[in-house]
């Protein structure tokens, strides 16, 4: 997010296929909306999609058209769209789930340790994740279907966002913070009619003015109780506060310093991301 979208100003969405794999694409949306004057655009936002062909029959991954970019911009995008395929299996090989951290971040979470246990620590302004938490529990009505009979993604979008919007704006002590990015978005399992939708947000990771809230969606089968996380999300949130009054994270456990530096991977690759759209 670069500029406020503002409400009741006119916005133009505009997008294009970038980059081509065997079965997915990626595709670059964006977003502007009519500056205060009336006429300058403003950029809002940049979000890339990552849409899979799927075989009507078989379900299997069906192929797709390639992509021949031709001017220089074309050139760019598709590169670009390469390296961002290419770092999303890097990121999905070094998952933190399957992969001890780094070395560098290992001592973070060593440096977290030391400080935690600094005599001058416990004057210290902070909070621990577990105290940021947010959860919501939901059943999922008919009104939410979309033309599969599942409930529509757009909806766990918008409950995570809102429940995200909760925990950091008690975190940052300010109403309306504001969303600044949204990291990738994968839907992992459907969410049924006439399921539970539970979500847990936690503030997970803090840098000057903004902080990562990490949102896990659950689904919740009433009759057998069985569990599946259908998603998991990182958002992006700044206040206009001052850092000085603003308190830090420190994570109380492994499973805490896991999810700490989950969400630090985060915020470096949307900034990442974010610094190569501009371009």
């Amino acid at each position: 997010m670069r500029n406020e979208l503002r409400a009741g100003a006119s916005v133009r969405l505009d997008g294009e296929v970038t980059y081509v794999g065997s079965s997915s694409m990626e595709v670059c949306v964006r977003a502007t909306s009519i500056g205060r004057d009336g006429s300058e655009l403003l950029s809002g936002f940049t979000c890339f999609m990552t849409m899979v062909a799927r075989d009507a029959i078989t379900d299997r991954a069906a192929r797709v058209h390639a992509l021949k970019p031709e001017t220089s911009s074309e050139k760019m995008a598709a590169k670009r769209g390469a390296a961002n395929a290419a770092e999303k299996k890097v990121a999905a090989q070094e998952a933190l789930e399957d992969v001890p951290p780094s070395v560098s971040e290992i001592a973070i979470v060593h440096d977290l340790f030391r400080a935690r246990h600094n005599p001058a620590f416990s004057g210290a302004n902070w909070m621990s994740l577990k105290a940021t938490k947010f959860e919501s529990t939901k059943l999922m009505h008919l009104e939410y279907r979309n033309i599969h009979r599942r409930v529509f993604g757009g909806l766990l979008m918008h409950k995570a966002h809102d429940l995200a919007l909760c925990a950091v704006s008690v975190f940052f002590g300010e109403p309306m913070p504001t969303l600044t990015a949204v990291d990738n978005v994968a839907f992992r399992h459907p969410v049924e009619l006439g399921s539970l939708l539970h979500m847990s947000a936690v503030v997970a990771y803090k840098h000057g003015s903004s902080a990562v809230v990490r949102v896990v969606a659950e689904v919740i089968n009433p009759l057998t109780g069985e569990r599946n996380i259908t998603n998991t999300f990182f958002l992006t949130f700044t206040t206009r506060r001052p850092q000085s009054a603003l308190p830090d994270l420190m994570p109380q456990s492994y499973d805490e310093s896991l999810i700490y530096l989950e969400a630090r991977r985060k915020f470096l690759a949307t900034n990442k991301v974010a610094a190569s759209a501009a371009q």
